[in-house]
C-alpha cells in the first residue's frame, strides 16, 4: 500500500498479527517511482466515495494497471468493463481485485480506457459542459 492516513497505525498492527501478505510503503514523493509502483501493481483500489475526478485511478489505468473503486463518487465513471469494477462493500472490493487478476486482459483494458482521457480531450468535455449549462441558464431566463 502507498500513502499515508489516520488509520496506519491500526493497519500496521494487524498486518503483523494476521501476518498479512501487505507492505506499507508509505509517501512516495518521487513520481518515477510511483509510476514503477503502479506499474508494476496487479490491482489498485481507489474505493473512496467522495473523489471528485479520479487522477489516480487515470494514472493508475495509464500504467496498465485495472483499479477498483467506490460505486459512489465520480470514480465510477471512469471504470469500464475489461478496465477495472466499481463495486460497494469489502468483499465486493475482493470478488473484483480476485476476477481481473484471473484476467490479464484487464491490464490492455484498463490502458485503453485511459487514452480516452487526454488532457486535450477531458478539457473539450468539460468545456462542452460549461457551454451547455450556460446555455440551459440562458434559455430559463
Amino acid at each position: 500500500m502507498v500513502g499515508l492516513g489516520r488509520m496506519e497505525p491500526a493497519l500496521r498492527q494487524r498486518i503483523a498479527r494476521e501476518r498479512l501478505p501487505v507492505h506499507l510503503l508509505g509517501h512516495i514523493a518521487d513520481r518515477t517511482r510511483v509510476a514503477a509502483q503502479l506499474a508494476a501493481a496487479d490491482v489498485a483500489l481507489a474505493c473512496g466515495p467522495r473523489e471528485t475526478f479520479g487522477l489516480s485511478v487515470l494514472e493508475a489505468m495509464a500504467a496498465g494497471t485495472p483499479v477498483v473503486v467506490s460505486d459512489q463518487g465520480a470514480c465510477r465513471e471512469l471504470i469500464e468493463p475489461g478496465a477495472g469494477a466499481a463495486v460497494a462493500g469489502a468483499r465486493a472490493v475482493a470478488g473484483a481485485v480476485q476476477d481481473l487478476i484471473a484476467r490479464p486482459s484487464a491490464r490492455l483494458g484498463a490502458r485503453r480506457r485511459a487514452e480516452q482521457f487526454s488532457w486535450a480531450a477531458t478539457f473539450a468535455a468539460v468545456q462542452d459542459l460549461e457551454l451547455s449549462l450556460l446555455e440551459r441558464r440562458q434559455r430559463s431566463r
